[in-house]
């Protein structure tokens, strides 16, 4: 298994490349074989790539060598065409149609569809992911507890996925609101987290990530129940994680409200209130969706559960 290519959107695509080979480069070396570390270009990074793929038979003994790539949804179109070019195809082909290396690469993304290389997409295997049934919502909300309990409150911020307590992007308020919260956070016992999981577990979704946000906004508030301002400010963070460019969390609420069926519609139903691009914003962000072995479509289910509570 190679280490993993990550892309956050925050950081030029070039200098996460860079650092990912540069992450590869001991393990080379440790095989004896030595390349140059600086590159000035993206056709000297490719044959650097290259160079690198040819020595993984050496580096890894297994005969199918796995690149695992996440966040590629994060990257711009053009961006997303240069990962398929400079680092998926000279990985996955690189005697330029040579299929047979035993390379895998796994992808993780939101639009099944997102790849444009015609040939990466001919070799396309999708394994949609499946959100969690009812009981693992709940599980997934006690056992995040449960490694977050008398442990450090640093600890627990990066466990809750909550900002750094020095991070200058987050105001005085909001900072002591966090402070409050993960204190009272780690020193729940079971009988405590079990009453906090009852009054979070009908607002839990199929999504992991939305759930972490409604288990944060509910220890804001931990004897009371959420209520559609928890749920819309949820949303809010959702829709902005998807980076959905040029639509606001009221759009997105307007058009699954207005919306006779948002689980299951095209863009041919009676008055359905989706324009083209609006269409195509939310399925790039992953909010629409298609529903396999159909012609039809539907608004993710964590989507339309926030709504609904809205």
């Amino acid at each position: 298994m190679l280490p993993p290519l990550k892309f956050s959107g925050s950081e030029e695509v070039t200098q996460s490349v860079q650092q990912w080979m540069d992450d590869i480069g001991p393990a080379t070396r440790r095989q004896g074989y030595h390349e140059p570390s600086v590159v000035s270009g993206s056709n000297d990074m490719k044959q650097r790539w290259i160079k690198i793929t040819g020595q993984l038979p050496r580096i890894c003994s297994s005969r199918t060598r796995v690149l695992l790539i996440d966040g590629f949804d994060e990257l711009p179109v053009d961006k997303r065409q240069w990962v398929e070019e400079i680092v998926i195809k000279p990985f996955l082909l690189p005697g330029h149609g040579d299929s047979g290396t035993g390379n895998r690469c796994v992808i993780a993304r939101r639009d099944e569809f997102a790849l444009s290389e015609a040939v990466l997409r001919w070799e396309d295997d999708v394994h949609p992911l499946k959100g969690l049934a009812r009981d693992q919502q709940t599980e997934q909300i006690e056992r995040r507890l449960g490694v977050i309990r008398n442990r450090p409150a640093d600890e627990a911020r990066a466990r809750l996925e909550w900002p750094e307590a020095n991070d200058p992007y987050v105001g005085a308020a909001e900072q002591a609101a966090i402070t409050t919260a993960v204190n009272f956070a780690v020193r729940l016992n079971e009988m405590q987290t079990r009453a906090l999981v009852d009054l979070l577990k009908d607002f839990l979704t199929p999504n992991p990530f939305v759930n972490l946000l409604l288990l944060r906004r509910q220890f804001l508030h931990p004897v009371t129940p959420l209520n559609a301002n928890d749920c819309q400010d949820c949303l809010s963070c959702y829709v902005e994680r998807s980076r959905v460019p040029h639509m606001t969390v009221g759009e997105v609420i307007g058009l699954v409200q207005r919306l006779a069926n948002p689980a299951s519609f095209t863009l041919r139903d009676a008055n359905n209130p989706i324009g083209n691009t609006q269409f195509q914003e939310l399925r790039d962000a992953g909010l629409v969706t298609p529903i396999p072995g159909t012609a039809r479509y539907r608004f993710e289910p964590a989507v339309i559960q926030l709504v609904n509570h809205i």
